[in-house]
């Protein structure tokens, strides 16, 4: 496995994460009311978006690069 495929797989796994982190937020801000559980849901949130810009941007600028070599 290459080290753009590996980067790949970490930036779709933390994105997926990020998914989970923002659920997990929000149901226990939900049971508890605490500010710091709606400031984890949305920093959940807000990683989402900005991952896969990042994925985008290193997919752009490692065109060139071959995956799986």
């Amino acid at each position: 496995m290459s080290l753009k495929s590996l980067h790949v797989l970490f930036i779709s796994v933390s994105a997926v994460l990020s998914i989970g982190l923002a659920y997990w937020g929000i149901t226990t801000y939900l049971a508890n009311n605490l500010i710091s559980n709606l400031l984890i849901a949305i920093a959940g949130l807000l990683m989402m978006p900005a991952l896969v810009m990042y994925a985008i941007y290193f997919l752009r600028k490692s065109k060139n690069i071959s995956i799986w070599s």
